[in-house]
């Protein structure tokens, strides 16, 4: 085990060079001999990704060792996708030669599923380390950021698959307390994906769970005992960090439509009582109010409703 812990040790210093030594092309001028170096570094990265979450390497992802390994992978990614994926990467750059030769990776699309496959993994393996979930989640929000990466993301099956099992079963990190502050980053990114296809059907297959929690904590609503306890008070945090993130998310008048129409009458209730409930507990009104805040916000002008719509003075009113 001891020399375990030293492989992955040495593996970690390795990794975050290749890295560096990526991220040093964004400041030099691009010959084809070192983007061909590139690729042969960066797809000895890939093969060690392989290994690392394959067999017994499994086993590992409690340890202080494998973590920083992962934690060295994820600062990779970012330089890899700074340079070669997304809004400036050069598609036809010859790094993809020796990616394609040893790993089958033949474009940026691949390279991008892969990345992607990771998150994914991390943020099912890892919830008790909050340092690597925030990374994760930066590198995730990251290329989603990007107006070319995002269109490309929504090609993955992967990403299908989280905007349909975003939920505590699929990414344990979201049951960790320490976690609680990435819920926001996490559903800003997947509300981001999301309203880039403007499809309300998506988004409203995407908002069931979400239904599920308010019909839940709204059945207990009268019951004050209830109301307060621990489990409901942790659902209603969660509830409200993750609407926030949703609602960051919304960035025109169409995607922020279907946001109010979903949230307006019919949850308001609840809000209202959560307040009359929690006026002592900061940690429940705090991100309840933030996401309040955010809600009523006219960034890029989503909040012009049409002339003859109440829905201004009735958001006034709440």
């Amino acid at each position: 085990a001891s020399q375990l812990v030293l492989l992955e040790g040495q593996l970690t210093w390795i990794v975050y060079i290749i890295g560096a030594v990526i991220r040093g092309r964004l400041n030099s001028s691009s010959a084809e001999s070192q983007e061909s170096i590139d690729g042969d570094l960066a797809a000895r990265v890939f093969v060690l990704l392989r290994v690392m979450d394959s067999g017994f390497h499994t086993q590992r992802y409690g340890t202080r060792s494998r973590q920083r390994l992962d934690k060295a992978l994820i600062s990779f990614f970012q330089n890899f996708r700074r340079v070669y994926v997304g809004e400036q990467a050069i598609h036809s750059s010859k790094v993809y030669g020796p990616l394609k030769e040893h790993v089958g990776i033949q474009d940026h699309l691949t390279a991008l599923d892969i990345i992607v496959n990771k998150i994914a993994t991390n943020l099912k393996v890892f919830p008790q380390c909050e340092e690597l979930v925030d990374l994760t989640l930066t590198l995730f929000q990251d290329l989603a950021a990007g107006y070319m990466s995002g269109k490309l993301l929504l090609k993955l099956n992967t990403i299908n698959y989280i905007l349909g099992h975003h939920t505590r079963e699929h990414f344990p990190f979201l049951d960790e307390p320490d976690n609680t502050r990435h819920r926001t980053t996490f559903y800003a990114t997947l509300g981001r994906l999301l309203f880039m296809e403007d499809n309300s059907n998506k988004f409203k297959a995407f908002v069931v769970p979400f239904q599920q929690v308010f019909a839940a904590m709204e059945s207990q609503a009268d019951d004050m005992a209830r109301f307060r306890s621990e489990q409901v008070k942790a659902s209603l945090i969660g509830l409200f960090r993750d609407l926030r993130g949703l609602t960051m998310a919304t960035n025109s008048r169409r995607n922020y439509a279907m946001l109010f129409d979903w949230l307006y009458p019919d949850h308001m209730p609840l809000i209202r009582r959560t307040l009359e409930a929690y006026t002592d507990t900061p940690p429940v009104t705090t991100p309840l109010l933030k996401f309040f805040a955010e809600f009523v916000l006219n960034k890029t002008q989503r909040l012009a409703f049409e002339a003859s719509s109440p829905n201004g003075i009735k958001l006034f009113w709440e």
